[in-house]
């Protein structure tokens, strides 16, 4: 395969390119991605195309279905103002109720893990930045006493998949969004819950602007 590193995989050079297809509209939103079509045109098996296809889809920027495969995302407004616009209620709220269960120790660990977000936005690497930031508000909506406000938290964030692409089509959200993460942790180590859930949902209204302008 031309341009391919002798540093990777064949799984992570597909994945790559098939990423920068769909970030710069090379691969339109709906359309399908035919695994035997890929693995020819970069002569390849299809083992490595799957893989890639994977974490795509973990991503956020393919669908698959089970017997037809896979497509590219398509970012269905009316949608994503409703689960978003969900989710920062209940994210708000469930940022105002923990706050009295987050102690030195934990706010520790939630700012070594902005600081850590913060490398991987320097690196660009959306993708580890994207499974570090589901697993920040996880840890701080976990300290809730209402475990079913997490749960519906998570169904919702888990059903709605096309929010980690945010970070993918607008790698610059990844800086704003950690130093955001600090604003909110400095409103919980402040004990100001009415700060802490204003500043949880306008971080969650700013990702419902860039996932707007990708469904037009």
């Amino acid at each position: 395969m031309a341009n391919q590193s002798i540093f990777e995989t064949k799984s992570d050079f597909i994945y790559k390119s098939l990423k920068q297809k769909i970030l710069k509209g090379v691969l339109d939103q709906g359309e399908s991605i035919t695994i035997s079509k890929v693995a020819k045109e970069y002569e390849i098996s299809a083992i490595p195309v799957r893989e890639a296809l994977k974490r795509l889809e973990m991503e956020g920027l393919v669908v698959i279905a089970p017997h037809k495969g896979a497509t590219v995302t398509t970012f269905d407004a009316k949608k994503i103002n409703e689960i978003v616009s969900i989710r920062a209620i209940l994210e708000g709220y469930a940022a105002r109720t923990a706050i009295d269960f987050i102690d030195e120790t934990k706010m520790k660990q939630l700012k070594e893990m902005v600081y850590e977000m913060d490398a991987l936005a320097k690196a660009e690497d959306d993708e580890s930045f994207s499974n570090a930031n589901k697993e920040f508000h996880r840890f701080i909506y976990k300290q809730s006493p209402f475990e079913t406000l997490y749960d519906m938290i998570f169904n919702l964030w888990d059903g709605g998949n096309w929010g980690k692409s945010v970070f993918a089509f607008s790698p610059e959200r990844m800086h704003e969004s950690a130093q955001e993460h600090l604003e909110i942790l400095a409103a919980i180590e402040e004990k100001d819950g009415e700060k802490a859930e204003a500043l949880t949902r306008k971080h969650k209204a700013r990702n419902l602007d860039i996932l707007y302008k990708l469904s037009k």
